[in-house]
Formats: structure tokens, C-alpha cells, sequence
């Protein structure tokens, strides 16, 4: 952590007021760069936050050197949890490869979410845009050392992890975790991982390495009795959290053909490391299973990381993998298993031309259907817009009555309706006798009607426009919201078949009004209404010219602007969503990716020179 500048108050633990900076050591004035008014700032700072039925994704973002940093959020493919967060504040420079200084000081800026952001972690994935990192929390401290043995002497002891000089609670806040609980971690890992190899040697007999090999050098007192863990001992359970990562044992047998136990493997005639690879086998099997070392030993948060990683991986499935030759003898060989995942099987195929060809078509077929509901309600503005509206009597019975009764026929009351007389139900008094009526003598208000008996509507009450301009205002804000909730319902069904089923759910969205209309509407009343001659009025839309029968015709709608819109849709959905969400499940299951935090923890050059350094525990 950077000095910066001197302050009154600063926070140490992990439990701090919003927006209060962390200490940079305990009782010291000075903090972190990210002081003052940053923090003012941030505190003002409000994160946005979606929840999405299909999935989503928090925006967050954190940096090993300085907790989870918060920020604005993403939406990010089908899971109702979300698993990646995005950095949306600031964000730090060292990872947990990174090295620590001396003193408890390190290069770099501290990240803190908007307002303080303190708080366990919430998201399986982090992404600061350099580097993703889908490891458990514990994995904050495992490069961290120089900050752990604050003085200096080789040996990080309890009163260490308890004092916390470095103020790490603070600073790392958001894993959930403080010095203490790591340090309690180690010490029970530390002790029972001699009971693990002598488990196996019992259990399994000739398959594994001989009982006196099972480590070369016995536990210190000062380990069993939970008093300090020098420096040598941090390192070799450093190897054994990070094989924790792979919270799957399935995997073993790829972990090995990866050559993570290569070199531990002993030598023919050598005395130390493990007997063949079956012992390898076992051996993982035996820290990665659920009550195995790592989720004995390791602190709550791993059970929570575990689960959460085998809900965003999904059911694995297997394959016959390759033969591995154990590279110290050639006559022991392991036949491996190919373990994928679900998650990534979908989303693999979500990236595929094919799939994104489909998805494609199935947004230009639910643009036309759009387009449809917006030429009607045009349509029906336009109408509202321009027809004419009868003053007075909401339901015009009396005026309509009296004026067919003194016009006589359908063709007097529409020129009176041109002149503005029946329209405006002005009537004049003439004699009923000298023009027969040909409305039914029966009827209290008759209903002007044409020859045929069809109906004839030649204004509207302004109650009724009111209706219908409310009408028009629904469904433009229906139409607007289902075309982008829709769009993207149907970006993030990554299934054949859902995606199908899902193009129709929407369609019949705007079906529903007319299988409404057909239930509840009595036959004899649609009758009537089917009855009602065409509306006539003077449109408002422009007239026909060589630009709207081009540019506004169905071929070039429907054969040119939706399918390049679409295009852009589903590029665009590639880039932000799918292969992200790749990228973090790769990261999260298998442990690859070149941004990977955790990959190089499972690189075969890492576990050679990690072998190398800790051979001595088996003797070497």
C-alpha cells in the first residue's frame, strides 16, 4: 500500500463505517492513496444493480492488492446468480501472483467499492480488465508473506495474525476473511496432512509409498500446538490451497496428465515423494474431495466457493482422455478422463456460427412481427387524430335518431356529415312524412345504417378518443419495452429448442388481445361490430413516393435493415456476453485462460519449482 496523506480517522479491521479508509498499518495516521476525497466521492457514488430472470451479472471489480472493488452492473448470460463482476470505481495493480514489500507496504492502489463496499464477496468471478480472477478467497493471502511475518523473522506466529499489523482485515475486507482465520487454517492444514498420507498408506497399501516415506520430515511442535508457521511450511501449504482451486476430484486425473505431480513422483530405487501414479491419483483425490483436506482445513468461505462453482459449471461429463506414461518409469501408465461441463458445453455452442445463424432468424422473424404491431398503432393515431368528434351527448342517441328521422336516407346524412351538419348534429326541422326512413320503426335510436344493413359511424365522442389516445400511449410503450426485453430474452436462450419455444411465447404476446376479443366477446355483439362499414377520414401520413416505397417497403424492412440490425445484435451479444462468460467459465472450472489468475498455479513449470522448494517434506 502507497502512503498518502495523513488523516485523522482511518479504519482497522474489517468492520469499518462506509467510505472511512483503511489504516496502512495499525495505529498509523496515514492510509492508502485511496483517501480523502476518492473516498468522499465514492461515498456519493450510486451502483447500479440489475436482476434479470435469464441471468445477470454484478459489475464489480476487485484487485488482490485491495479487496472487490463495486461497480455498475452487466447482464451476463442464463444464470439467475450472478458470477462475474466487472470493475465500475477504481481499481488495483497487483495480483495475487504479485509480489509484497516489505513492512506491510506494497505497490499500488487500494480498491474499495463506492460508499466503503465492504463485505464478503457475492460473485464466484472478478474481472480489473487485466486479469480474471475466479479462485477462493483464501487465495488473497497465499502471496502475502511479507505482510503476514510482519517483523520479519521467518515466522508468521498467532500473536501476528491476531494483531494484524498490516491491517489485511481492512484491506481485504471483501474475501470475508481476516489474518486469524487463515492462520488457524494453516496451522489445522499443516497438522492434519500428515494423517492424510498415512490414511492412504493404510487404506491403500501397495499402491502408495512406503509408510517411512510418507514425509521426510515430521511436523514441528510449534505447528501442532497452533503457535506460529515458519515461512518453509507457509510454502508448502501454499501448494496444497492452490490445488484447492480445482474444487472437482474428477479432474484429478487431468491434473495429472498436466503434470502437476510430476515432479513429486519418486525415482525407481529413490527414496521420498510418491510411489507411481495411482499414489498421485489417490493423493489428489483424497485433498480435493469434499471432506478431504481442503474442506476440513480450509475456512467456511471455500464450502460457499465450492458450491457456487459446480452451480455456474453445471453437470460434468466425460470422455475417454489420453494415456499418460509416468515420466520416472516407463512401465507405469494411466489411462486419463476427458471431464467437461455443462455450462461450458452451452456456451460453447452459443459461440458457434450455426447457433448464432438460428438466433439470427429467429430476431428478424420477431422484428416483422414488431413491425406489424407498430403499423397498427400508427395507424390508429392517425385515426384519432382526424376523425371527427361529436360534441354533446357522449352516445348521440337522441341526435342520431332525429337526424335520420328528418334526412331519410344514407346518402342525405352522409352530405349532411360533409357539410357539417349531421356531424356537428345541427338539424333542421322538415316534415318526417315528405322522406321515408329506412331505419327500423322499432328501434327507441336508431342506428344509421346503409342499404345492406352495414352500420355507418360518422364521428366519435371525445370520451372515446380519450380512450383511444390512452389506447395509443399503452401500447407504444408495450411495443418499445417487449422489443427490447425480448431481444434480449431471445440473445440469451442458448438452446435449440427454447429458443424456439420462446420466439413463439413472444408472438403470442400480441396475439392475446384478438383470443381475449374471440372469449369474452358474446358472438352477437362481434356481429354487430363486423357490421360497421369502413371508417373514412383524411390521413395524415405521407403520401406515397419513390422514398417510402423504398425505404419503408416490407422487402427493404424485411430483407435488409432487420437482418443487418439483428447482425449487429448478435455480434454485439458475442462480444459482451457470450465470450466473457466463456472466458470466466474456463477460468472458474478448468482453470485456464490467459487471464487467468488461478492458471498459473497449474502450469507444470509452477508445480516443478514448487516441488522442487518443498522436496524436502518427503524426504528428497
Amino acid at each position: 500500500l502507497v502512503n498518502g496523506p495523513v488523516v485523522e480517522h482511518c479504519c482497522h479491521g474489517p468492520r469499518c463505517e462506509d467510505g472511512m479508509p483503511c489504516c496502512s498499518v495499525r495505529g498509523a495516521g496515514n492510509v492508502s492513496s485511496f483517501s480523502a476525497s476518492s473516498v468522499s466521492k465514492s461515498a456519493a457514488t450510486v451502483v447500479a444493480r440489475s436482476n434479470t430472470s435469464a441471468a445477470l451479472v454484478q459489475a464489480h471489480g476487485r484487485a488482490r492488492s485491495g479487496g472487490r472493488a463495486g461497480g455498475q452492473s452487466a447482464f451476463l448470460g442464463p444464470d439467475s446468480a450472478a458470477f462475474v463482476e466487472r470493475p465500475g470505481g477504481s481499481s488495483g495493480s497487483s495480483g495475487s501472483s504479485g509480489s509484497s514489500s516489505s513492512g506491510g507496504k506494497s505497490k499500488g492502489k487500494k480498491d474499495q467499492a463506492p460508499g466503503g463496499g465492504r463485505g464478503p464477496r457475492t460473485t464466484v468471478c472478478y474481472d480489473n480488465g487485466k486479469t480474471l480472477d475466479c479462485t477462493q478467497p483464501i487465495f488473497s493471502y497465499i502471496s502475502r508473506w511479507d505482510q503476514l511475518d510482519f517483523n520479519g523473522d521467518g515466522v508468521w506466529s498467532r500473536e501476528e495474525s491476531e494483531q494484524d499489523e498490516a491491517n489485511l482485515a481492512c484491506h481485504l475486507s471483501n474475501t470475508g476473511l481476516a489474518p486469524k482465520t487463515v492462520f488457524r487454517s494453516a496451522i489445522m492444514g499443516l497438522s492434519s496432512f500428515q494423517d492424510v498420507h498415512l490414511s492412504l498408506v493404510t487404506s491403500k497399501g501397495q499402491f502408495q509409498v512406503a509408510k517411512d516415506d510418507v514425509l521426510g520430515t515430521p511436523v514441528p511442535m510449534n505447528i501442532q500446538q497452533g503457535l506460529s508457521v515458519p515461512h518453509k511450511w507457509f510454502k508448502f501449504w501454499v501448494g496444497l490451497v492452490a490445488l484447492c482451486a480445482a474444487v472437482d476430484t474428477n479432474r484429478c486425473g487431468q491434473l495429472i496428465q498436466d503434470g502437476v505431480f510430476d515432479a513429486v513422483l519418486a525415482d525407481k530405487g529413490k527414496k521420498g515423494g510418491l510411489k507411481n501414479l495411482n499414489a498421485a491419483l489417490s493423493l489428489c483425490q483424497e485433498i480435493l474431495r469434499i471432506d478431504g483436506f481442503c474442506g476440513r482445513t480450509l475456512p467456511v468461505t471455500y464450502m460457499m466457493y465450492r458450491n457456487q462453482a459446480k452451480e455456474k459449471c453445471g453437470e460434468p461429463s466425460f470422455g475417454a482422455g489420453g494415456e499418460y506414461v509416468n515420466p520416472n518409469n516407463a512401465m507405469d501408465q494411466f489411462q486419463t478422463v476427458e471431464v467437461n461441463y455443462g455450462k461450458m458445453d452451452t456456451y460453447a455452442m452459443a459461440r458457434s456460427g450455426t447457433f448464432r445463424f438460428f438466433v439470427l432468424i429467429i430476431l428478424v422473424l420477431w422484428f416483422i412481427n414488431l413491425l406489424g404491431e407498430i403499423a397498427m398503432i400508427v395507424n390508429l393515431a392517425d385515426f384519432v387524430y382526424n376523425f371527427p368528434v361529436a360534441p354533446g351527448d357522449p352516445f348521440h342517441a337522441r341526435a342520431i335518431s332525429q337526424g335520420m328521422c328528418n334526412q331519410g336516407s344514407w346518402l342525405a346524412i352522409r352530405a349532411a356529415v360533409r357539410m357539417g351538419r349531421v356531424g356537428g348534429w345541427r338539424t333542421e326541422e322538415m316534415p318526417v312524412e315528405e322522406k321515408p326512413s329506412i331505419m327500423p320503426r322499432d328501434e327507441p335510436h336508431p342506428t344509421p345504417r346503409d342499404f345492406d344493413g352495414s352500420m355507418i359511424i360518422c364521428s366519435i365522442s371525445r370520451p372515446h378518443k380519450f380512450t383511444i389516445v390512452c389506447m395509443v400511449i399503452i401500447r407504444s410503450m408495450l411495443v418499445f419495452y417487449m422489443a427490447g426485453v425480448g431481444s434480449i430474452f431471445l440473445l440469451t436462450t442458448y438452446s435449440y429448442p427454447e429458443l424456439l419455444m420462446n420466439a413463439v411465447a413472444l408472438a403470442f404476446v400480441f396475439e392475446l388481445p384478438g383470443f381475449l376479443y374471440v372469449l369474452l366477446v358474446d358472438k352477437n355483439e362481434r356481429d354487430i361490430l363486423e357490421s360497421v362499414t369502413p371508417l373514412e377520414y383524411q390521413s395524415s401520413l405521407p403520401e406515397k413516393s419513390w422514398i417510402t416505397q423504398t425505404f419503408l417497403s416490407s422487402y427493404f424492412l424485411g430483407l435488409v435493415l432487420f437482418p443487418f440490425i439483428c447482425y449487429l445484435l448478435v455480434e454485439w451479444d458475442l462480444i459482451v456476453n457470450i465470450t466473457p462468460a466463456v472466458e470466466a467459465l474456463e477460468c472458474l472450472c478448468l482453470q485456464k485462460g490467459p487471464r487467468c489468475i488461478a492458471q498459473r498455479y497449474f502450469q507444470e513449470s509452477w508445480w516443478q519449482a514448487y516441488w522442487m522448494e518443498v522436496s524436502w517434506i518427503f524426504g528428497g
